[in-house]
């Protein structure tokens, strides 16, 4: 048994060796804010603390013991090919800890549970997770298949997610107090349950934030594909989001949080139900300053683009080099309390002459449209 283990471990270093994970301790790149990532010369295999992977045996007891026997300083938890019920969370307890698994096609994670988190990461190290697939054998009505929150008072900084699948979630990945997070290459497949694939909320440090998202894929008939509530900077970059409700949601739900900068790029939007960007009031003297839309693709949905606020809440904003393709009847950006919207060297196109490019109300300051394209709509 202990020779097949070590085996394992060295066919596991050699497969991922080349991303730089197994680094030596010198060489690990420190955190932001004085966190540490985590130091990966510690593994544990899941099936060696009894996981079964037969898809039908709770397997929550082997995951958190494999946790449990790691060192304060974190490491790796292997997750070989198969199918692994879960039901209760898996708790790093503040370890920096990598959660990998063999291939989003050969290790599934069959999540029993309506409503508890899968996985929670407490602490301010970096958690990461890898090349795994969740998916739900009953129907999810609350909790995350990926929380990170290390506590009121506290920042998580740089976890990464990537490479992980996920279908049939209520939130996907909840990112609580998280700065510098990247969640990359993840598919993200929701229900008519869904809230969101991605949950940005109660980071309420303004010169934090930083996170990204990048080359993921986003659908479902529910819920939005991002939700961000919180201040801080975030990064969408080279998305597809394709038929949920609304495709990106940005409301700043704490009061007194001026916030910047939100960059928004290389994306394809199609088949919201209702917005594919919305911009909308959330706590009545939150601030979110400085962003750019630029070079998108918006496809098929009644409005592309919808700032719905006051005059104060969003400023300085960009929407440039973007390409809507607009439904009959549909509007492509309105402009309804924003402060200072520059749109600019747009291609707007119908598909009928029933739409319309922008539509702006009384409440918006400022703006500044000019150079955009328009064919075949109404205005």
């Amino acid at each position: 048994m202990e020779q097949q283990i070590k085996m394992d471990r060295r066919a596991f270093v050699a497969a991922v060796g080349a991303s730089g994970l197994f680094a030596p301790r010198s060489m690990a790149k420190p955190a932001r804010g004085g966190a540490a990532t985590a130091v990966l010369n510690e593994i544990q295999d899941v099936r060696r603390h009894g996981a079964l992977g037969n898809g039908t045996t709770r397997d929550d007891a082997a995951f958190q013991a494999a946790v449990d026997s790691l060192p304060e300083s974190g490491g790796m938890i292997h997750i070989p090919p198969g199918t692994y019920l879960r039901t209760e969370p898996t708790n790093t307890r503040g370890k920096p800890i990598l959660f990998a698994g063999s291939g989003q096609g050969a290790t599934f994670l069959k999540v029993g549970h309506p409503d508890n988190d899968m996985f929670v990461h407490s602490g301010v190290d970096s958690a990461q997770f890898r090349d795994f697939t969740l998916f739900h054998s009953v129907q999810r009505t609350g909790g995350a298949y990926i929380r990170i929150d290390p506590g009121a008072g506290k920042i998580a900084y740089s976890s990464t997610i990537e490479r992980v699948r996920m279908y049939g979630h209520y939130v996907g990945i909840d990112l609580v107090r998280c700065s510098d997070t990247r969640i990359r290459d993840c598919p993200m497949i929701g229900n008519a349950r869904s809230y969101a694939c991605v949950l940005l909320r109660n980071l309420t440090n303004a010169d934090s934030g930083d996170n990204s998202i990048s080359g993921c894929f986003f659908s479902g008939v529910g819920g939005a594909g991002i939700r961000q509530e919180s201040s801080g900077g975030l990064r969408l970059l080279d998305n597809k989001f394709n038929g949920l409700v609304d495709s990106f949601v940005l409301c700043p739900q704490y009061k007194g949080h001026t916030t910047s900068i939100l960059i928004i790029q290389g994306n394809s939007f199609e088949n919201a139900s209702r917005y594919n960007i919305l911009l909308q009031k959330g706590a009545d003297d939150s601030i979110f300053t400085y962003g750019s839309i630029i070079g998108n693709e918006f496809g098929y949905t009644p409005i592309a683009i919808c700032v719905s606020s006051d005059g104060n809440i969003f400023q300085d904003f960009i929407i440039s080099s973007n390409i809507f393709a607009i439904p009959e009847n549909g509007t492509a950006i309105v402009l309804d309390g924003g402060n200072t919207f520059s749109v600019k060297n747009n291609l707007f196109r119908g598909i009928s002459n029933s739409g319309d490019s922008i539509k702006r109300t009384k409440n918006e300051l400022n703006p500044q449209i000019e150079g955009n394209i328009i064919k075949n709509l109404n205005s």
